[in-house]
């Protein structure tokens, strides 16, 4: 699964407050069409939490449905928990993994898709004054 920051984005604005929300005004909010909306909400649906829903009526718009017994950090923690860079990390510090080839081959991924995603954790390490050590493949 991955999680556009747009994505990310009308996740938040659904969270603001719980009234129902335009598909017009999402998409005014978020700089996209109104069938970008769509298909964001739709991929979001698959991918929330199960108690999680996103409710969508003709006449009213979008509203979020939160069960009472969730924060919204749950959601974020749930992407966050899914994101790729991510579930790079979790493998690297399990210690697992090795090569870039062992590590494409457990994402399901070639590893000429995978060297953008490894600039993106390179990225994250550098916050924390660590680096990402190719051969063997490790955090420093």
């Amino acid at each position: 699964m991955f999680i556009h920051n747009r994505q990310q984005e009308l996740i938040t604005l659904l969270l603001q407050d719980k009234e129902w929300r335009t598909l017009e005004e999402i998409s005014s909010h978020l700089n996209c069409s109104v069938k970008t909306v769509r298909r964001d909400l739709i991929y979001l649906q698959d991918y929330l939490p199960l108690e999680w829903k996103i409710q969508i009526e003709k006449g009213k718009g979008v509203l979020l449905y939160k069960p009472p017994h969730s924060s919204s950090t749950d959601i974020y923690l749930f992407f966050k928990q899914n994101d790729l860079t991510f579930q790079i990390l979790d493998y690297l510090l399990q210690g697992k993994i090795h090569t870039v080839a062992n590590l494409a081959e457990v994402l399901y991924m070639q590893v000429s898709s995978l060297s953008i995603h490894l600039q993106n954790v390179e990225k994250y390490l550098n916050q924390f004054e660590l680096q990402l050590h190719k051969k063997p493949l490790r955090i420093v």
